[in-house]
């Protein structure tokens, strides 16, 4: 039986987070490259991006970059359906 902490231990082993405090060194680019070698190893992958000034969407060539800072998101409807491109 899964249990939400089995699920959580589970998803720790296989997370990776890229951080800094400082901007412009390469954090995006950096998740971005990662994210693309392991889906070429054919491992699922999931890229979230929290910051609202980065460019994924424009490394990854998915929308024009200035269309992402339109986006807002509701913590109260926590619909992630419109910033999953």
């Amino acid at each position: 039986m899964r249990t939400k902490r089995n699920v959580i231990d589970r998803l720790s082993r296989k997370t990776i987070a890229v951080g800094s405090g400082k901007g412009g060194v390469g954090k995006t680019t950096t998740a971005v490259n990662l994210a693309l070698y392991y889906a070429k190893k054919n491992l699922r992958v999931g890229l979230i991006d929290l910051d609202p000034l980065s460019d994924v969407a424009a490394l990854l060539d998915l929308e024009e970059p200035e269309s992402i800072l339109s986006k807002t998101f509701d913590a109260k409807k926590s619909d992630f359906s419109s910033h999953i491109l």
